[in-house]
């Protein structure tokens, strides 16, 4: 297997016509070509199941054992932008319980862990890059994550649990290290005085006293305190702006400042110098705002080349050392197009400030949505809960409060359309309606709807029959009765 996969590997990275592959010629040529050779019966549709239905939706893969899903895996073709697909199968995921998922344009593939909290990002455990990673490094992920004989085993799922739990801590570490650096310069101790005197001793041969240590460390302390958040990209030295002439003056109050944290929001246009620029996508922004600076710094434009990462270009004369390029018209120079929101954002912000212009000059507009945090964009319980739902808000908690008794391996999410309430599946699924809440529960067909208790209609919500069979509208606390909690109990045990 293992050479197998290192030679389709370098041949993926050595096809020149990759960027050119629809969708249907991704999947063929690159995703069934891996997971055959990772020990899948790509032939077998009960192994690798295409078109899974979801409620009305489909997923393209589910990969199967014993007629268990295993791992849900979405494909795109290779110029495809990944990042507005991740919503679509983490929610089939969730939906079915599915503890892996994979998102894929077949030279990039993100691996999640549904099933755990936080948002999309958080969910994403490990990225895999053909172009841009060792060879040897692709494949070892590849078996140690998406192997049959691995899924097969449970150990992928472990393997995928350790990096998460790798990541969390050096997520904790990383935050917490400058604060405990920030605390001992702000308050040194005599540990630190006495080091920084006898390295000094050591140097010059004379002691200084405490006092003089702390007065030096007091007059230095700002230099020495830590910023949190340093950008990966450095712009150089500010330039004099020249002024953008093209676009319409329409600053929308949905225009977001280029330092919010974009990951997971549709874009659907971007303001520079007070004028409207409509995109249609994250890669649009960049691509169509390097137009706008070239345009008006034609003569200095190949500044550009200096931005770069920490392992990568994101604008140069040789295309073939990015993963997907673009030419900007009439220039020679190229610009990566396969990067997500965030970095977007990331060097976006570092080329208007290449060309002396701030971070005021550059706005976003993205979709609103009123059940999402300002700061965050996660959908939240507040928000669903806000203006004319308000009065709801009591009814739901007494629900999630009576739910919970049930069991400490409860979960609870809070996706777009509903609040389902998760054990190895869903097991209570919560939609708010101006008027009450709808419960949508998993019971046995021997439960017959009668009175409140409802039968649900096909694909309720986007859940099959199988998952929900029962529904029930509760408008006030009071109707959370025993009746309803042995409902809800009967389904949590079921799951």
């Amino acid at each position: 297997m293992e050479e197998q996969l290192l030679d389709f590997i370098k041949s993926v990275r050595s096809d020149k016509g990759i960027e050119s592959y629809s969708e249907a010629k991704t999947k063929q040529a690159i995703i069934l070509r891996c997971l055959n050779i990772l020990g899948w019966d790509a032939f077998n549709v009960d192994e690798v199941y295409p078109e899974y239905s979801v409620g009305k939706d489909r997923v393209d893969y589910s990969l199967r054992l014993d007629g268990a899903n295993k791992v849900f895996l979405e494909a795109k073709k290779v110029s495809e932008d990944l990042e507005k697909h991740q919503k679509q199968l983490l929610n089939y995921s969730f939906q079915q319980g599915v503890k892996l998922a994979i998102l894929t344009n077949g030279v990039t593939w993100w691996f999640y862990l549904p099933l755990h909290e936080g948002d999309w990002e958080q969910r994403k455990f490990y990225s895999i890059d053909i172009h841009q990673q060792a060879v040897e490094d692709v494949a070892s992920k590849f078996v140690d994550f998406l192997s049959k004989e691995n899924i097969t085993s449970g150990s992928a799922l472990d393997n995928a649990e350790a990096v998460y739990k790798s990541q969390q801590r050096q997520k904790i570490l990383q935050a917490t290290l400058p604060k405990a650096w920030n605390m001992i310069i702000s308050e040194p101790d005599s540990l630190l005085m006495d080091l920084v005197n006898e390295t000094a001793e050591s140097i010059c041969g004379y002691r200084a006293d405490d006092d003089t240590v702390k007065r030096f460390l007091s007059r230095h302390k700002n230099q020495l305190m830590l910023s949190v958040g340093v950008s990966e990209i450095t712009p150089s030295a500010s330039t004099h702006k020249a002024t953008i002439s093209s676009g319409s003056q329409d600053l929308s109050p949905i225009a977001e400042p280029i330092t919010t944290d974009f990951k997971d929001k549709e874009i659907t246009s971007f303001y520079f110098a007070g004028l409207k620029h409509k995109v249609d996508s994250w890669r649009g922004l960049l691509f169509e705002l390097s137009k706008l600076i070239n345009s008006a710094h034609r003569n200095d434009f190949d500044k550009v080349l200096e931005l770069k990462g920490s392992k990568r270009s994101y604008f140069t004369r040789d295309e073939n050392m990015l993963t997907s390029s673009k030419q900007i018209p009439d220039t020679d120079i190229f610009v990566e197009q396969n990067l997500s929101a965030r970095n977007v954002a990331q060097v976006c912000r570092s080329l208007i400030a290449l060309f002396g212009y701030s971070d005021d000059d550059l706005k976003i507009g993205v979709h609103g949505d009123k059940d999402r945090d300002s700061e965050s964009g996660e959908y939240t319980l507040d928000g669903k809960f806000s203006g004319q739902y308000a009065h709801l808000r009591p009814v739901f908690d007494a629900i999630e409060s009576k739910i919970m008794e049930f069991g400490n391996d409860i979960k609870m999410n809070c996706p777009k359309n509903y609040i389902p309430f998760m054990r190895n599946k869903c097991f209570a699924s919560c939609k708010v309606s101006k008027q009450a809440i709808v419960i949508g529960l998993s019971l046995d067909e021997s439960v017959e709807p009668h009175g409140r208790l409802r039968d649900a209609p096909k694909n309720w919500s986007g859940w099959t029959r199988a998952r929900v069979s029962r529904i029930i509208s509760v408008s006030k606390v009071e109707d959370i009765d025993d009746q309803l909690i042995g409902w809800m109990k009967q389904s949590y045990d079921r799951s």
